[in-house]
């Protein structure tokens, strides 16, 4: 996070949802949770739920200082985990 981000990158999954590989994470979460129905693996899956989302709207606060207009068109758009739905 050093260093800005120099365009908006709104192709292949990020078509789709703004943060791909943080939704790719939780859903392995998620996984893991349901497969072995463990408690530990769903204590581990919603306090990385919770920082993640922490993180991106601190991501998003960024950008659109970064951004400004662009971005905010591209947030109107896409969603920023579920495609289509949040």
């Amino acid at each position: 996070m050093d260093v800005p981000p120099e365009r908006i990158i709104s192709q292949g999954p990020y078509r789709f949802t703004r943060n791909p590989m943080y939704l790719g994470h939780l859903i392995f979460m998620l996984g893991v949770t349901l497969t072995f129905w463990s408690w530990l693996a769903l204590i581990i899956f919603v306090g990385r739920a919770c920082w993640f989302h922490q993180r991106v709207l601190q991501d998003e606060a960024r950008l659109e200082k970064i951004f400004g207009p662009e971005y905010v068109t591209y947030k109107a758009k896409v969603k920023r985990w579920i495609p289509g739905i949040l």
